[in-house]
Order: C-alpha cells, then sequence, then structure tokens
C-alpha cells in the first residue's frame, strides 16, 4: 500500500482524519500503527520519518471526535487538553475527571444518529483507554526510539518478554541493550514493588514495554498509566 500511496497521504488519512473512527470501529491505533511503522523496517530513517509525520497529522488533526457541552471537539484540541493533563503531575481527581469526559465525546454523536450503535460497538472503555495510550504514545517516544519499540512489540521473542523476564537484546547500534531485570508478579500486581524493578531500567522505553506486557497478561489497561510523560519536566514519571 505504501507504494501506491505517498507517506504524507497515508500519514494525514490514518492519523489525520481516521483516527477517531478506527477507535470507534474497535480498532487498537497502536498496535496499527506497530504494524504500519514495520513496513518500514528496511529502512530505519524512512521509519522514523513517517512515525514523526503520522504524530504531526495526529495533533494537528481538525477531525471531529464528537460534542462537549454542544461544542464540536477535534482530536487535537483534546491533545492539547492530554498535554495539560500531563505537566500535572498525573492528579488523579483531574485525570478520572478527564478520562469520563472523554468516554462522553467519543460517544456523544450516538444521541445525534440512530444508526451510531450498529456500526460503532467498540466499549466506551476499551475506545478511551486506547485514545489516551495512543496520544500518550506520541508524546511520550521520540523518534529515534520507536524502531526499537515496533521491533519489541513485533518480537518479543528477541526481549524474552514473554517469561517475565527482559534481558539483553540484539538492537541496532544506537540503542542501548535492556537491563537484565526480572519481575515477580502475582494475580495482585503489587505497584511499589513494580516500580521499584523497573526503575532499575536506564530506559524509558524499556519501562514502558514491560508495563505493556503486565498489561496484556493480566488485562489491566490502567498498568499503562503508573508511568507517563510529565512535558513541563520534559520527563518521564510514576504516578504517585
Amino acid at each position: 500500500m505504501k507504494e501506491i500511496f505517498g507517506r504524507e497521504f497515508l500519514a494525514n488519512n490514518i492519523f489525520g482524519r481516521l483516527f477517531t473512527m478506527g477507535i470507534l470501529l474497535d480498532y487498537d491505533p497502536r498496535k496499527e500503527l506497530f504494524f504500519f511503522l514495520n513496513s518500514f523496517s528496511s529502512d530505519v530513517n524512512e521509519m522514523r520519518s513517517i512515525y514523526l509525520k503520522c504524530r504531526e497529522a495526529l495533533f494537528t488533526s481538525g477531525s471531529l471526535v464528537g460534542y462537549w457541552q454542544n461544542q464540536p471537539v477535534t482530536v487535537a484540541d483534546l491533545v492539547g487538553e492530554i498535554r495539560i493533563l500531563n505537566a500535572q503531575n498525573y492528579d488523579s481527581l483531574k485525570v478520572a475527571e478527564f478520562k469520563e469526559k472523554l468516554k462522553n465525546i467519543l460517544f456523544s454523536r450516538k444521541d445525534k444518529y440512530e444508526e451510531f450503535e450498529n456500526y460503532f460497538i467498540v466499549d466506551r472503555d476499551m475506545a478511551m483507554v486506547r485514545f489516551l495510550d495512543a496520544i500518550n504514545l506520541f508524546l511520550g517516544v521520540s523518534d529515534e526510539k520507536i524502531y526499537f519499540l515496533v521491533d519489541a512489540y513485533l518480537s518479543p521473542w528477541k526481549y524474552n518478554l514473554l517469561n517475565g523476564n527482559v534481558s539483553e537484546i540484539v538492537a541496532p547500534e544506537e540503542v542501548a541493550p535492556i537491563q537484565e531485570i526480572e519481575v515477580a508478579v502475582s494475580q495482585s500486581l503489587d505497584f511499589n514493588k513494580i516500580k521499584e524493578e523497573l526503575s532499575k531500567m536506564q530506559e524509558p522505553e524499556n519501562i514502558l514495554i514491560k508495563l505493556q506486557e503486565l498489561s496484556n497478561q493480566y488485562n489491566d489497561p490502567d498498568i499503562l498509566s503508573w508511568y507517563y510523560f510529565d512535558e513541563q519536566t520534559g520527563e518521564f514519571k510514576w504516578r504517585e
């Protein structure tokens, strides 16, 4: 497909126009992004370039998400709100309020169109989580690290992520290998224990990968919110 359409066309249409539609149709934009970027895996610089184009298309998108207090809300509007939210050191009350607001915006057109539920059957909570996760991925992962993240997601066997261990990997020269960390997990995850163990890792991307694995393993999207990007300081932080 990338041979037929230009990179700008794909970036603008997939993330600039169809982002919200995809979520409502029960697609996970992060997963789709990783598979899309993997088609450029033979050229790291090209992958970085298309990643930046996708991010720019999403962050400046005037595509309608829904309505709030009878006013139209675009993707770009919500990106701005998420930036502000991330800069407030993860205020749990404000995060909870925003999540509820986002769910209402995503499904606000339900009352305007009778056929809405016939097409958009995704769970409200899942839609909200996927929207936030995708935006925060673009906010938190630089183009220098995207190759590593895509490769780790699609080829976890290289990183020993399937058995609860993270060991040294074969990675591009500019990417430092992951430290060997073993996280003892149980049916009741201990946030402080996870934080203590994963904090030994030097790269934020490695922590994000491990949290993604735990989130999938325990079917708990909230795990992904434990570690977030603080735009005010320009650093990743653990939730208080």
